[in-house]
Formats: structure tokens, sequence, C-alpha cells
């Protein structure tokens, strides 16, 4: 275990299925409205008034690969066939954060979710996607600023 999980987890470290439990009974949309009043009150606060970079407020967008597992899935895993021809399952999300000075907060996130993408050939076709989406979403609301463009 690292230094720094150490710091923070006293004890035994619980096994996934313990916290699998636990995170399913807390509902997602709490979560999420706990974390747009925080995204509000660094606005007030206006923590980037001097930006991250040149005086700009610079975020970024990455993809991350959270889980994975040959035995365990759920209706939302991605799929794939490894060499040996098992399938493993596992879970992507695209992430965009501030970047540059501190503090680095995650202005959005949104998990991948299985789909037939045979009709597209761009190679990391999902992320352009979810950015050409959160832009358009940006535009019709008429440009007006949201979570992940209001700063």
């Amino acid at each position: 275990m690292s230094k720094r999980l150490k710091n923070c987890i006293s004890g035994r470290i619980p096994k996934v299925d313990a916290v699998r439990d636990l995170l399913s009974r807390i509902n997602p949309d709490e979560i999420r409205s706990i974390h747009e009043e925080m995204i509000d009150i660094i606005k007030r606060n206006r923590i980037f008034r001097n930006g991250t970079i040149s005086g700009y407020v610079v975020a970024g967008f990455d993809g991350a690969e959270l889980f994975s597992s040959t035995k365990k899935s759920c209706p939302n895993c991605l799929t794939r066939k490894k060499l040996t021809g098992e399938t493993e399952y596992f879970h992507r999300s695209v992430v965009c954060m501030t970047i540059g000075k501190s503090p680095h907060v995650i202005l959005g996130q949104e998990m991948l979710k299985p789909r037939d993408l045979s009709g597209f050939e761009m190679e990391g076709c999902p992320y352009k996607l979810r950015v050409v989406r959160y832009r358009e979403q940006w535009e019709e609301k008429g440009g007006k600023p949201n979570v992940l463009c209001g700063l």
C-alpha cells in the first residue's frame, strides 16, 4: 500500500466486495448535487480569479480506466477480448479537470456506457464524442456557462 493511502486508511483495508456494497447504497444524484454546489462555491469565492495558466482557467479532458475483471461484471460494463480469448469487463470514465496551478478541480465526469460504435471510424471515438456533445449542450443553452465551462 502506498504511503499516501496509509495516511488515509487506518487498520485493515476493506475488501472489494465490501466497498462495492457500500457504494451501491449511495445515490449518484446526491453526489452530483454536492459536486455542483462545490463548483458554485468555487465560483462565488473566485478561487480561479488569477487563472490556472497565464491568467486563463485551463481545463483538460482525459479518459481513465477504473476497474477491470474477467469474472465479475454488470450491465454497464464495457467488454474486450484478451489475447487468450477470455472476455474482460471494465469501466472507463471521461473527466474534465482544471490544469496548471492548484487547486486541481474536477469540473465534470461521465462514465462510458456500452454501445454499438460500428458506424464510427475515428480512433478514440467515444472520448471525442463526449467533447463534441458537451460543446453542443453548451451552445444549446445559448452559450451560457455550465458546470464544465462556467469558471
